[in-house]
């Protein structure tokens, strides 16, 4: 039987992100950065402790990360100095 784990990693704003996860028979591994966390199906790498988007045990991604408002804007004017 396998167990699911997450790396739980805190970011700037101090928020506990989910940032890798691995299923492993037994007990968490060591964990060099981080730690690990045992978690529900579901859950994904993003989420947040905490958030409300999608929420699964315990983690979901913060209000607005997917509404394509967070990423500022990618179109761009490129400029000649010559």
């Amino acid at each position: 039987m396998s167990n699911r784990y997450a790396t739980i990693i805190t970011d700037d704003d101090g928020r506990e992100v989910v940032s890798a996860i691995g299923e492993f028979a037994g007990t968490a591994p060591y964990a060099r950065h981080g730690r690990f966390e045992q978690v529900a199906a579901g859950v994904r790498i993003g989420m947040v402790r905490g958030g409300t988007v999608d929420a699964v045990g315990g983690f979901g991604f913060p209000s607005g990360a997917l509404d394509g408002n967070g990423g500022g804007n990618s179109q761009g004017k490129a400029e000649c100095l010559a």
